[in-house]
């Protein structure tokens, strides 16, 4: 979330130090200008950090959820009758199939319409499990079985990549700091950095570079970080 932080003000000093008050559209102000490109990089930027969350307690719900249906399949309860059991702590998550359920729809379409509203692909695999089952009179509750172990599986890799990834964030974040920082030591060291950098044609200069380094250099740290994650 730090280096969220620092990238947001980095860009939106630039844009205030950099972009010139004519760049606005006819009736549009400057700072209303600065503000809006401010509120797109929000948008891009820190928002993905509240879906990351998000996708994280989708995947732990998925995980329990089938767990609870392998659970009630074993006991031998229906399949339809099971899911809904199963389903029940997690009405957001399965809206579509609750819905099918009740009305006696389709259940793997309702899967997975919900693997596409919640973003969880384990909803889908389990939609396909549902299919085998109920056309081949294969085990469901194998299937889902098996289906939950893989998935925990999957899940305990990327929490190893997380593990493995904490120290190239931590010296991230840390480097991020290290501009701020400066300021502070030149300022106990006497200097008028700060006026010197808000103040002067130079220093306003220096700072948008220094700046527009520092996002260039935690985007590229993140890009790497990225490719290592999506190649696992």
């Amino acid at each position: 979330m730090a280096v969220e932080v620092v990238l947001a003000i980095a860009v939106f000093t630039i844009v205030v130090l950099l972009v010139p008050a004519g760049a606005a559209a006819p009736g549009e102000s400057w700072g209303f200008r600065a503000q809006e490109r401010f509120a797109a990089l929000v948008r891009t930027r820190l928002l993905p950090l509240r879906v990351a969350r998000s996708a994280a307690r989708t995947r732990a719900s998925c995980l329990d959820l089938l767990d609870a249906l392998a659970a009630e399949l074993r006991a031998g309860r229906p399949a339809p009758a099971a899911l809904a059991r199963a389903a029940a702590p997690y009405p957001g998550l399965l809206v579509h199939t609750l819905g099918a359920h009740r009305l006696g729809g389709d259940l793997p379409v309702g899967l997975e319409v919900d693997a596409a509203t919640s973003g969880a692909p384990v909803l889908r695999r389990l939609a396909a499990c549902w299919r085998v089952g109920e056309s081949t009179g294969a085990g469901l509750a194998d299937a889902v079985g098996r289906l939950a172990v893989s998935t925990r599986e999957s899940e305990r890799v990327r929490l190893e990549l997380a593990a493995r990834t904490a120290e190239p964030r931590a010296t991230m974040r840390v480097l991020a700091a290290l501009p701020a920082f400066g300021l502070v030591l030149g300022a106990g060291l006497g200097a008028d950095t700060v006026g010197w950098l808000f103040g002067t044609p130079a220093g306003r200069i220096v700072l948008a570079l220094g700046l527009a380094l520092e996002v260039l250099g935690l985007l590229w740290a993140r890009r790497l970080i990225g490719s290592i994650e999506a190649a696992l």
